[in-house]
């Protein structure tokens, strides 16, 4: 009789109880997605779950059982993230995203040991951060990322401001690294949580002190309009040699516009459809609106070749100021891999640098399109002079409450107000402390309609937007350099290889 299979059976009913509170917790925010708890209390305990049992699990039936809840788990809380996308392409790309994710969790069961140094426990934190920074670099955005579960966690938040989005992962996971590692160790743990709580009086610190300084800020009012985009049946099925159509829109919004005096006119991303042959023609006429009105317009529109099915398409954003003046035309450039990169021409990667006059303030924006935003090295590179950042957006309800999370992050790591018209979603104004000065959804405002946000025109310099290269290239070097010391260290038998 094997006297050991009672203490096996043991070993894994435990270990399926955590994975199981680990994928519970993991899924909180699929089920309460308006829930502010759930996204910032949940990482901070279904992390050590799945850390705790990748790291002690011994047999194959443990790595069976943790691979079914990690990935189904995952695939629960971000389900209908890829609905651009088929079913069948959805669920395949959702199941790799899961895998991918997985990583860090294999390569800390590789290479951390219960008798490990601490190199080999910043390997996770570092291979999580890391893994954040490639998925940009690969043109995949960060709706995945760890960061955007902690945006209302406004004192940990403020580390975005130094080290950028990734910094918050950072800290998230190496509390998880070092808790499950030195759990049974008192001591160890009370330094982890008085770590933990200098970043968050740091964190209350810059809050203290930029408060004022954001109230006391002058504010401006623009506007931005739901129209025509709301009507389906326009975009979808209209008819791009009609522009008459989104013009008589353009025209009723302004209007409007006008009567509530607003300066700055934004509309969501791609809310005139309209085919290349008759796209000179619209600018044109969308400048003599802006003349006649005296408003500047953000004008997003999507363009293509309707007698061409292989020509590519644009999805742009126009800035016309209210001189009529056409001072940019920019293409989104981070575009969606599968459901946009084969159909739009790309950008040049270079974000607009705009300079205009709102109320009586001269002013300096920049502005991206929806999955840009996603990229905090690409936003980090509008010119440190910029006082207002727009992100013109179209989301979808699975992923609303993550995306306007994530283009929040941007307003902290860069230092200024960032504005985010949406379509299918939240719009928000978030300030460069986190802080959401409006936020309404386009379920609830009353489409048609010009909306009025009140912004602040408060801006700071910050480390991650002057240095955020050389920091994004201290995650993959700091990973490399603590697997390297771990490897080497246990060749030299300095540490030992019980797992």
């Amino acid at each position: 009789m094997n006297t050991d299979n009672p203490n096996k059976k043991r070993e894994t009913l435990t270990f399926i109880i955590i994975l199981a509170a680990g994928a519970a917790l993991a899924m909180c925010t699929h089920f309460f997605p308006s829930s502010e708890a759930a996204y910032i209390i949940c990482p901070w305990l279904y992390v050590p779950c799945f850390l705790y049992v990748s790291r002690n699990m011994t047999r194959k039936i443990h790595l069976v059982l943790w691979s079914v809840f990690w990935c189904g788990s995952f695939m629960v809380r971000y389900w209908g993230i890829m609905a651009p996308f088929s079913p069948t392409v959805s669920l395949v790309l959702q199941f790799v995203s899961a895998a991918v994710f997985s990583l860090p969790y294999w390569l800390d069961r590789l290479l951390c040991r219960k008798d490990c140094g601490v190199a080999a426990l910043l390997i996770f934190p570092f291979a999580c951060a890391s893994l954040d920074y490639l998925m940009e670099l690969l043109g995949l955005g960060s709706l995945f990322s760890l960061a955007q579960t902690q945006f209302d966690n406004k004192l940990l938040l403020q580390i975005a401001a130094v080290l950028g989005c990734r910094g918050i992962v950072l800290v998230l996971t190496m509390w998880a690294s070092f808790i499950v590692h030195y759990r049974k160790n008192l001591k160890a743990i009370l330094i982890c949580l008085a770590g933990l709580l200098v970043i968050l009086l740091c964190g209350l610190a810059r809050i203290n002190i930029h408060t004022p300084v954001i109230e006391a800020a002058d504010k401006v009012t623009i506007g931005w309009s739901g129209e025509p985009v709301v009507d389906d049946s326009f975009f979808y099925e209209g008819d791009g040699s009609d522009i008459d159509t989104g013009l008589d829109c353009l025209d009723r919004a302004l209007s409007e516009a006008e009567q509530k005096g607003v300066e700055l006119l934004c509309f969501p991303e791609e809310s005139f459809y309209v085919d290349k042959e008759h796209l000179e023609e619209f600018i044109a006429s969308a400048q003599e609106l802006a003349v006649k009105y005296g408003i500047s317009i953000l004008l997003p529109v999507e363009s293509d070749d309707p007698e061409d099915e292989e020509a590519m398409g644009l999805n742009q954003c126009l800035f016309i100021d209210s001189r009529g003046e056409l001072q940019d035309a920019y293409n989104k450039t981070m575009l969606i891999p599968i459901g946009e990169s084969p159909y739009y021409v790309q950008g040049t990667g270079e974000l607009p640098d705009i300079e205009t006059r709102i109320g009586a303030h001269d002013l300096k924006l920049s502005y991206a399109i929806c999955f840009d935003g996603d990229f905090a090295s690409y936003i980090r590179t509008i010119p440190d002079d910029t006082d207002l950042f727009i992100d013109v957006s179209w989301d979808w309800d699975e992923v609303d409450e993550l995306h306007y999370r994530i283009i929040g992050l941007r307003a902290v790591e860069n230092g200024l107000t960032v504005v985010k018209p949406t379509i299918s979603g939240y719009s928000t104004v978030t300030d460069y402390l986190g802080n959401i000065r409006s936020i309404t959804h386009s379920d609830d405002t009353g489409y048609p309609g010009v909306n009025l946000v009140e912004l602040p025109l408060a801006k700071c310099g910050t480390i991650y937007h002057k240095f955020g290269n050389l920091i994004d290239a201290i995650y993959l070097v700091g990973l490399a350099v603590f697997i390297l010391i771990t490897v080497i260290g246990r060749r030299k038998g300095k540490y030992g290889t019980d797992s």
